[in-house]
């Protein structure tokens, strides 16, 4: 991360939360997935709507996330505005003895002042990366200039097609295993 300044924006202070419910909205750009070093997404347009419900040293956290990331096309290299689409549920307990946290429960000790948000939204947000981004089989237009199919089909029918088969590989066809 290059600055934890800028992530300060994501903070809930929660001594000074009160139980009940609580509405949080935040945007996610390039500027903010730039902030982590590892970070494949680089353009970005996401909106984020928080809702976290205080009962106790208990917090649900529920997360909804629409909008659109870009990512190159693996085939043509253009631009695609991915979209995301995500309804997610933190619980965060605060506790005298946290124990590890997994996916689904974040332990933080009971004198935990803030609780930042950013990391997890970083995370969700990179679960939605495809493996293979490819325009035409995501079913979004293709932004690739006019000719590039023209191309890629000339490149194929220049290639020889050959239907003989190399004499080698029919002499060894003859050999008996049994």
């Amino acid at each position: 991360m290059k600055t934890a300044q800028t992530l300060s924006a994501f903070d809930v202070a929660l001594t000074s939360l009160p139980n009940g419910e609580h509405r949080y909205h935040y945007r996610l750009d390039g500027d903010f997935f730039g902030l982590f070093e590892a970070s494949l997404i680089k353009k970005a347009d996401i909106e984020v709507d928080c809702t976290l419900f205080r009962q106790g040293n208990r917090m649900d956290v529920r997360v909804l996330s629409k909008g659109a990331m870009d990512l190159p096309c693996d085939r043509c290299l253009e631009p695609l505005a991915w979209p995301v689409e995500d309804e997610s549920v933190l619980v965060v307990q605060l506790t005298e003895a946290p124990a590890e946290s997994n996916d689904e429960i974040l332990y933080l000790p009971l004198g935990e002042t803030r609780l930042n948000l950013a990391h997890y939204f970083y995370e969700n947000i990179h679960l939605h990366l495809p493996l293979r981004a490819v325009c035409g089989e995501s079913g979004l237009p293709c932004q690739a200039p006019s000719n590039f199919e023209a191309l890629s089909e000339g490149a194929a029918s220049k290639t020889p097609a050959t239907d003989q088969t190399d004499p080698r590989w029919e002499q060894l066809k003859q050999i008996n295993f049994s």
